[in-house]
């Protein structure tokens, strides 16, 4: 079936090439180059006689995976828009971190620090992102390419990409240690202690005058692998790379075949050849001929093609997929979200034909996914960028007192809004009043930190008590008015 889709399109660009050159030379190009990438996989050599350690991600093999990976990125608006989708539920604008020591002056001052430095303004050592947006970028090139880096550097930090981690090339084989993907793991203990940074070539190697060596107190390895013997993560969407293909072959089909049928509309047939207009000169061939002296035209919307005497045009009409095709689409989808444990709904952002019921049931499997990204990789990277903005704060004496376990926080991350905010209130409400829930598993549902809502809500009754005194009033003046004229009123207590 691959071979006669194959000589299928074959054809087709063979007869966009003849109608329209320049078209069909981008079309085989993109061809081209998706096969080579599909290529460079890796999938046909994997076999299970040696599928121990880090076989199945070698230096080249990842580097032509995260190559794979940043190109589906940048020009498949599907992956793109799912990894952004994604990345947006995982962090959003909603990431806070609250200080759990037993000093509540240390607490305020610490997270008022945090806010200015991190949050407030720029805070990587380039001066362009905040925490917000470094945690948003680190965890996008975590998922696209399989990890990303932090650099801890003295009182900055530095962001760095996965594809600059890497085994030098030519390295010789150290004594005391090995290095797989850039990454150097003692002989005698297993531990990582060290990494390899630097600009990488074109074999997934780091060029022999760039790299530098970074201990890994240093360094923060963003990667959630599959096995416990990889030391660098794998492309979430390694495996749909495959599928991602073939539906897209399939779009640029129906594309094409919709514009090869839309072009062939109208043409003339005069007797007299002088009428004929001169050849068409702003193409691949400036003169209108070929190298064998063979008249070349472009065809494009609204084009009428003259023809001489005895001269006759054939059709191309091609076939168009069957009825089921958008079915098809949606299925292939389906699969392709799976490594991201996206249900159909999210991955499309299409909610008509979804009821109430199996919208939320497919929002609670995608917040499982969402809820152990957070835990396993947001929670633990942000607090250790916090803490190390920590240390170098107190280091600066921005503060005296110092309690005893100054790092303790909690992580706060962003929760996925209801369905239907009106019903998910109703059954919030019914669940409090059974006491099945309380009000701050309520507003943990919600990313907001419970200790924070009921301080604000001590604060704000102070603000409205405070505003109302100077204004002469109290808050019963505020109180809304019974207006309902068939309600009883209530006996007073004997």
């Amino acid at each position: 079936m691959s071979k006669t889709r194959s000589k299928i399109g074959s054809k087709l660009d063979n007869a966009i090439s003849v109608l329209s050159p320049g078209w069909g030379y981008k079309r085989k190009r993109a061809r081209f180059s998706y096969d080579a990438l599909k290529n460079l996989r890796q999938l046909s050599s994997r076999t299970t006689t040696d599928s121990t350690a880090d076989n199945f991600l070698t230096e080249r093999a990842h580097g032509q995976l995260r190559a794979i990976a940043y190109d589906l990125a940048m020009n498949n608006p599907l992956v793109k828009g799912m990894l952004l989708t994604e990345a947006d539920a995982v962090i959003g604008t909603r990431l806070n971190i609250q200080a759990r020591t037993d000093d509540e002056v240390f607490n305020k001052e610490s997270e008022a620090g945090f806010k200015e430095e991190m949050i407030d303004s720029p805070c990587d050592i380039t001066g362009r992102f905040n925490f917000i947006q470094v945690m948003h970028k680190s965890f996008l090139n975590y998922r696209t390419a399989g990890d990303f880096f932090w650099l801890f550097l003295g009182d900055e930090f530095q962001m760095c990409e996965g594809s600059q981690c890497g085994t030098p090339m030519g390295l010789k084989d150290p004594d005391n240690f090995n290095v797989t993907n850039g990454v150097a793991t003692s002989k005698k203990t297993g531990k990582v202690i060290g990494y390899y940074l630097g600009k990488s070539n074109k074999w997934g190697y780091i060029q022999p005058d760039s790299w530098k060596k970074y201990k890994a107190e240093n360094v923060r390895h963003i990667f959630n692998p599959d096995r416990v013997t990889y030391t660098r993560g794998e492309p979430v969407l390694t495996s749909s790379v495959t599928s991602i293909k073939a539906l897209w072959r399939n779009i640029n089909d129906e594309l094409d075949a919709a514009s090869l049928n839309a072009m062939l509309a109208t043409y003339i047939t005069v007797s007299n050849p002088n009428r004929v207009p001169l050849p068409y000169t702003l193409g691949r061939y400036p003169t209108g001929l070929t190298a064998d002296k063979k008249k070349v035209e472009q065809l494009e919307s609204m084009t009428v093609k003259y023809l001489n005497q005895d001269e006759k045009i054939d059709t191309i009409m091609a076939n168009r997929p069957p009825q089921n095709f958008d079915e098809f689409v949606l299925r292939i989808i389906m699969l392709i979200a799976r490594p991201l444990c996206m249900p159909l709904m999210i991955a499309t952002q299409d909610l008509s034909g979804a009821t109430f019921m199996n919208a939320r049931i497919a929002n609670q499997h995608w917040e499982k996914n969402l809820e152990r990204e957070q835990a396993h990789v947001v929670k633990p990277s942000a607090g250790s960028l916090r803490n190390f903005w920590l240390r170098g704060w107190m280091k600066r004496e921005k503060i005296k007192n110092i309690p005893e376990h100054p790092f303790r926080c909690d992580v706060i991350c962003q929760k996925q809004k209801y369905v239907d905010p009106v019903k998910e209130a109703a059954a919030d409400k019914i669940e409090l009043l059974s006491g099945t829930v309380t009000v701050g598993q309520v507003q943990d549902k919600k990313g907001v930190d419970y200790r924070e809502y009921l301080e604000r809500q001590v604060r704000e009754k102070k603000l409205r008590q405070e505003i109302y005194a100077s204004e002469g009033f109290t808050e019963a003046d505020f109180e809304p008015v019974n207006t309902n004229k068939s309600a009883s009123p209530v006996k007073p207590a004997a």
